[in-house]
């Protein structure tokens, strides 16, 4: 009786991953396709976020390239003078009233 009930068991333990390895190939097909929809599905979704992103990134750099209206004053160029060492203005040869510089 023993020997039967062990023997039965072993049969038992042995016959268990067979059975788990012959799942039908329908069940296997069906895993591959949702797996397949899966990848698709977070693949668009990635995409969606990358364009998405792109364009916030394009809002952000569009508001900080436009200035304030009304803040600045309009830059009017003097006419004479000429930039010279140190950045500092200073009226050349022809009086103020030139745009050509003479003494060059």
């Amino acid at each position: 009786m023993r020997a039967t009930s062990l023997s039965g068991l072993a049969l038992l333990g042995l016959a268990a991953p067979v059975l788990a390895q012959g799942l039908p190939s329908s069940n296997l097909n069906s895993i591959n396709d949702s797996l397949a929809a899966q990848g698709q599905a977070r693949s668009f979704q990635q995409q969606q976020t990358t364009d998405f992103n792109t364009l916030r990134m394009l809002n952000q750099r569009d508001a900080q390239a436009q200035p304030v209206p009304g803040l600045y004053a309009p830059v009017v160029p003097r006419r004479g003078t000429h930039q010279g060492t140190g950045g500092r203005g200073s009226i050349r040869a022809g009086g103020a009233g030139t745009s050509i510089c003479s003494g060059c």
